[in-house]
């Protein structure tokens, strides 16, 4: 079934029959039959005439064009239109593009996110895969290889960040961008993880040397 739905922006009504429609826009808009064109997506409503609300109707209305939030496009809005909305929008398409990337993700109110990726950045997983390889799947400082560090502590060896993470935060948030580089990166097993947390100065050179060196 056809629907015709009404020519400005503002106006979400449609209608199953043109006459239904040019009534309302009549009624609603001030907009006659003769100026409707319902093929045409860029229709622009007569400058001497009202657009939006039924107490202007008659009134000289100022219009300017704006950009479409999601492609760019130049669309014409009467000064009430461009005061009443935040966004702008040229077709139902782009505003169905751009209210689906905005609630997607981290941004949909049912949206759970992964602690470790909150802590440690969305790419730690890959970047720590990585550091362990290029590490020989041994523990930079004793040597001890992932397999037998599974075998003993029952978990893969761990990965510490050479320049801590609380160095990467601005404004609460961390850059994990920087702070996984594998450059900042070093494979360590659980016991000489534990020793470093408190010594960090001491192993800081060699381990920063060795990741150079991987790179």
């Amino acid at each position: 079934m056809s629907s015709y739905e009404c020519p400005l922006s503002i106006c979400p009504r449609s209608f199953e029959t043109a006459s239904k429609a040019e009534d309302h826009c009549a009624r609603r808009h001030g907009i006659v039959k003769d100026e409707l064109d319902w093929f045409n997506d860029t229709y622009e409503p007569p400058k001497d005439r009202a657009s939006v609300r039924p107490d202007s109707i008659g009134t000289a209305v100022n219009f300017e064009y704006v950009k479409c939030e999601t492609c760019g496009a130049s669309k014409t809005l009467s000064e009430y239109e461009k005061a009443t909305r935040d966004v702008t929008f040229c077709s139902k398409k782009c505003r169905s593009a751009y209210f689906s990337e905005r609630f997607s993700g981290s941004n949909h109110p049912n949206w759970k996110e992964d602690p470790r990726q909150h802590y440690y950045g969305a790419n730690w997983e890959e970047q720590r895969s990585k550091r362990i390889a290029l590490d020989g799947r041994e523990c930079f400082s004793c040597g001890i290889s992932d397999k037998k560090h599974q075998n003993i502590y029952s978990n893969s060896l761990h990965v510490h960040h050479i320049v801590p993470r609380s160095e990467f935060r601005g404004e609460g948030r961390l850059d994990w961008e920087q702070a996984n580089k594998l450059t900042n990166l070093v494979s360590l097993c659980s016991s000489c993880h534990s020793r470093l947390e408190g010594k960090q100065e001491e192993f800081f050179e060699e381990a920063q040397k060795l990741a150079d060196d991987s790179k």
